[in-house]
């Protein structure tokens, strides 16, 4: 606690610090990261949700992008390939 980063108040740390060692927070911590690893299926969506990605969509094209134009559009890298062998899978059987 003593290690106050500049511009961040002294309350304000000591509150922060609590939190991250409370027993509940390390044990959510914990649990996320064992979750995570388990994550087999990546997409590159990020934290956009997809109803504000589907009224852009509208915006470019003029009509109600589906299910299956927002899979494809947050299965794909920049560069138009997929994130992995089963989204290109995937996107082979549509």
């Amino acid at each position: 606690m003593k290690n106050i980063p500049a511009g961040i108040p002294r309350d304000q740390w000591t509150s922060f610090v609590d939190y991250r060692f409370k027993e509940t927070t390390l044990e959510m911590c914990r649990r996320n990261t064992e979750i995570r690893k388990k994550q087999t299926f990546t997409h590159t969506g990020g934290s956009k949700p997809n109803s504000r990605r589907r009224a852009e969509m509208m915006a470019e094209t003029g009509r109600r992008p589906g299910r299956a134009q927002l899979y494809l559009d947050t299965h794909k890298k920049q560069g138009g390939t997929y994130v992995n062998e089963a989204a290109k899978e995937i996107c082979r059987c549509n």
